[in-house]
């Protein structure tokens, strides 16, 4: 038990205190204890930083009675300044930790809902069985007007159930050349909505239920994520403000690849002039017979045979009719004759 007026006794319990809570927190069960653990973590820092802080204005305090181990009191004052400026850095330190702990105490407290812990709350009625509770979304869905929803615009249907302490939203909203589409997210929690067809969501079963239970369940890996991806933010638009106003970093990369470009087509331009030298003389083009050049006078004067070979040996029948058999043609007398 603290003393509140022995700070010797009360360092070393401190001391013991901590010694148990690292060996008490190897492996923890439940954890919905984490945030209780953490908020008094955070207190202890928060007057761990405090006792710092006074210890080191009392080494300034004192400084005139500290000696050096030979007896140099001038050494001694030096010393006591030195510890108490680290005391103060220590307490700066801990300043940081607070900060950082405070933030871990501010994470959304989400309620374990794995195995036969589930428990969902659907338009005022709760269920510890996701079956009944997958039963009881269908029935709403198939009850409310979700099944007549507008194509080509969206609906709020605001607040239907409660998980792990977040609320369930949904709505519905258009989609090209399809039915409307339903959204399913947690209320206040970033990228923890998800979409599925209308006709999926009418359907339900467990299926509906369990995608629920996983957004809830995996906020904290969301939250990492998205801090991570803010750090990540944050440190390229840093480099980016410290490069405003410089030289591109790549310059002299780039002015060297532009010489090697124009090295390189100068040495394809001579070895092309080289090449030109060398190949002989073109022949000069045959001269066409007279007659034979294609023109548009030709073209239209060209009459086609049809699929009709041309005989020039055939004397065409006084009677319009004939037969042809191989190469020998016979005329027909006319009909009626």
């Amino acid at each position: 038990m603290p003393t509140f007026n022995d700070p010797t006794a009360d360092a070393a319990e401190a001391r013991q205190a901590l010694q148990g809570l690292a060996h008490a927190t190897l492996r923890i069960d439940d954890p919905d204890k984490l945030y209780g653990i953490v908020g008094e973590l955070l207190g202890a820092t928060r007057s761990l930083e405090q006792s710092l802080i006074q210890l080191g204005e009392a080494s300034l305090i004192y400084q005139d009675r500290a000696a050096h181990d030979d007896g140099d009191l001038g050494l001694g004052a030096a010393d006591a300044w030195a510890a108490g400026d680290a005391l103060r850095q220590a307490a700066g330190h801990l300043s940081a930790a607070e900060s950082a702990l405070d933030q871990a105490s501010e994470l959304p407290r989400v309620t374990d809902t794995s195995g036969d812990k589930f428990r969902i709350e659907l338009r005022g009625s709760t269920y510890t069985s996701r079956a009944d509770a997958a039963h009881a979304l269908t029935s709403w869905a198939h009850d409310s007007d979700l099944k007549w929803a507008p194509r080509y615009a969206s609906r709020d249907y605001g607040v239907i159930g409660q998980i792990s302490g977040f609320d369930v939203i949904v709505s519905s909203s258009p989609a090209v050349g399809a039915d409307p589409v339903v959204n399913i997210r947690l209320d206040g929690v970033p990228r923890s909505g998800f979409i599925m067809t209308r006709q999926s969501f009418l359907d339900g079963g467990v299926g509906l239920i369990q995608r629920i239970e996983n957004r809830a369940s995996g906020i904290p890996s969301l939250l990492e994520q998205a801090r991570s991806d803010l750090a990540s933010a944050e440190t390229e638009r840093d480099d980016a403000e410290q490069r405003i106003g410089q030289p591109f970093r790549h310059a002299k990369a780039l002015a060297d690849a532009e010489k090697d470009l124009a090295r390189i087509e100068t040495q394809l331009a001579a070895m092309q002039d080289d090449i030109d030298q060398t190949e002989p003389d073109a022949p000069p083009p045959a001269e066409q017979p007279p007659g034979t050049d294609l023109t548009v006078k030709t073209i239209r004067a060209h009459r086609p045979a049809l699929g009709v070979r041309a005989d020039p040996t055939r004397t065409p029948s006084s009677t319009g009719a004939f037969v042809t058999a191989g190469k020998d043609s016979r005329d027909l007398p006319p009909r009626g004759m």
